[in-house]
């Protein structure tokens, strides 16, 4: 491809472009002069005398077009009072910023009326721009004062009138309004009750007379169709053994162990702590009976409804430690802490926390023989005051649940049976009442 030689008029600045460039307007590289490219032929010495007087008629549309870059900033100027300083970037910018990123960029007449349109266009948007940053500059400085102002109004009012009207009426009014109906804490305090030790060394608390609402709310978790909630009356205090019978005190009134070489021997374990097992209602009524003798005061095996009232301990939730399972735990052996983790036999006794009586193992370990018949519907209509049962069945009661049963029938108004003369079950022991002196 040939090239042609140009020459600048205004500078004599002089290099060699493609010929392809022939006729067109550009910017000069060296004093950035708006220029027309001139040259029909390629490059020779005698073409190099004849070339400035096409380049020097041209000037005039270039001084002339220049002005309306400087003719229009004052618009600007005008419009926004507060920017006086600003309008020479905005006048300055225009001719560096084609230089700058191309040096000698081939334009047309048409293209360049576009381009100053452009910058034109571009200071009147960055004028009004500037005006709209001072004038909220502005609106701020006046605003800064009365919004810093509003501040101190607003935190001390708020703070100290929430702070002390919610916190001091929600605490005291939830507190004495949930107490009754919320869970009784874990360390309720146990009633410092009188008891007696006989001679084979059982502990009894006496368990005074009250009234209380045998059965369980409809609403209640686990409930069961016969546990009938209704208001017995216990109108003698009794004396209630704190624990399970244990295998000590089996051997040493009856002198026996009903629990050896039985078919579910893995799950017993044997010592004189732990509960009697494999015990039928007729083997606990005969150890209430030789217990009797032995003492002089008589021995029994508790009413059904006795066994509830001294199980609830003077409390109206689901266990009388409230009504979180979460906690069951700490009062009983059952699945979760037993069988589920392969303890899958009953424990010693008064190793878990009492009730509020002082009694132990009340929820779990092993199920306890109650006296009673048991009748799915007795107590939809039983006596009110001490009832005993039916008078005949073929069931007798049974209570409390047992290491192997999961946190349901371990409340106190769960009821369940057996056959009296049943021993096969290694879950079932007792614990023993006796009348006051």
């Amino acid at each position: 491809m040939s090239n042609i030689k140009f020459i600048c008029p205004h500078c004599s600045f002089s290099t060699q472009l493609p010929a392809s460039v022939d006729g067109q307007q550009g910017n000069c590289p060296a004093c950035n002069a708006v220029v027309t490219i001139n040259g029909s032929a390629p490059v020779s010495p005698s073409l190099l005398p004849q070339q400035p007087p096409p380049l020097t008629q041209q000037p005039p549309p270039l001084t002339q077009q220049p002005p309306p870059p400087t003719q229009q900033p004052p618009p600007p100027t005008q419009q926004p009072p507060p920017p006086t300083q600003q309008p020479p970037p905005l006048t300055q910018q225009p001719q560096q910023q084609p230089f700058q990123q191309q040096p000698f960029q081939q334009q047309s007449p048409t293209k360049k009326s576009s381009n100053g349109n452009k910058i034109l266009i571009a200071s009147m948007v960055g004028g009004v721009a500037l005006l709209a940053l001072l004038l909220g500059v502005g609106a701020f400085i006046f605003s800064d004062g009365s919004s810093r102002s509003e501040q101190p109004t607003q935190q001390p009012t708020q703070q100290p009138t929430q702070q002390p009207t919610q916190q001091p009426t929600q605490q005291p009014t939830q507190q004495p309004t949930q107490q009754p109906t919320q869970p009784v804490p874990m360390d309720l305090p146990v009633r410092e009750l009188p008891s007696i030790t006989n001679t084979i060394g059982m502990t009894l608390n006496e368990i005074p007379a009250g009234m209380f609402m045998m059965g369980s709310p409809k609403n209640e978790t686990d409930r069961e169709g016969d546990e009938y909630q209704h208001k017995v009356t216990i109108t003698t205090a009794f004396y209630m053994q704190t624990t399970e019978v244990t295998q000590g005190q089996w051997r040493a009134v009856m002198g026996t162990a009903l629990w050896g070489g039985q078919e579910f021997t893995p799950y017993l374990k044997e010592g004189s702590l732990y509960p009697a097992m494999y015990v039928s209602w007729d083997n606990a009524s005969a150890f209430c009976r030789k217990l009797s003798e032995t003492e002089g005061n008589r021995y029994r095996l508790p009413t059904e409804a006795e066994w509830e009232y001294a199980c609830r301990a003077d409390t109206k939730t689901t266990w009388s430690f409230g009504n979180d399972e979460n906690k069951l735990g700490d009062y009983a052996w059952y699945y979760e802490n037993a069988f589920a983790v392969r303890e899958q036999y009953a424990h010693q006794v008064r190793l878990k926390d009492p009730n509020a009586f002082g009694l132990y193992d009340m929820y779990g370990n092993v199920w306890e023989w109650c006296s009673d018949y048991y009748a799915g519907d007795y107590y939809a209509q039983s006596p009110v005051n001490d009832p005993t049962g039916p008078t005949s069945g073929t069931f007798r009661v049974v209570r409390g649940g047992s290491w192997g049963r999961h946190a349901g029938l371990t409340r106190p108004a769960n009821r369940s049976r057996g056959a009296a003369n049943d021993r096969n079950d290694y879950r079932r022991g007792f614990r023993v009442v006796r009348a006051l002196d």
